[in-house]
């Protein structure tokens, strides 16, 4: 099946999708290019303001760090949320059915692409993020196979040590971020 066509039944909350792709062990070159198709969506909206301001430079760098912390977010996040819910909850899973259902997770991330326009857009990224954590609850939950209020424990979890790792990985990269 097309990566176009799981996205949108992932954006729809489809929890059939989120089994599949977890049993699917060619979904996971399709998670990773949807997690880099909402990676550049949210990059070509944050860097239309430095383009707009005559420096598109500063658009490319942003792309490209929002992109690298994207993908190693994914990846890290996974990671954690495999060894919580494995260990902490002994779920039975494995890392490559973690990464496939969180890739397609991100999917609602496409409509950030929308976050520059004035007063709506803010608000269309908003939406997208607040539907993003619920498919992340989806998706864990498909993956691990554990309970709900164990996925959510799984989520909290994992955010801090994703968030210290992603910062230590594009910290030395900020010096291509926009500066306004």
């Amino acid at each position: 099946m097309a990566v176009t066509g799981r996205m949108v039944r992932a954006i729809s909350g489809e929890v059939a999708l989120f089994e599949e792709v977890e049993r699917d062990t060619d979904a996971t070159a399709e998670a990773l290019i949807v997690v880099a198709i909402v990676a550049v969506a949210g990059g070509l909206s944050s860097g239309l303001a430095p383009i707009l301001a005559g420096n598109p430079g500063a658009a490319l760098g942003g792309l490209v760090v929002g992109v690298v912390s994207s993908l190693v977010g994914w990846a890290v996040f996974a990671g954690i949320a495999y060894f919580i819910g494995t260990r902490l909850f002994s779920a039975i899973a494995t890392w490559g059915e973690t990464l496939r259902t969180l890739g397609y997770a991100y999917s609602a991330g496409v409509f950030s692409v929308f976050g520059f326009i004035p007063i709506v857009g803010p608000l269309i990224a908003l939406a997208a993020y607040l539907w993003f954590l619920y498919l992340v609850f989806v998706a864990l939950r498909s993956a691990l196979d554990i309970t709900g209020p164990q996925t959510i424990g799984t989520i909290l979890l994992s955010i801090i040590p994703t968030l210290i790792i992603v910062a230590v990985v594009t910290v030395p990269l900020a010096p291509l971020m926009p500066t306004g």
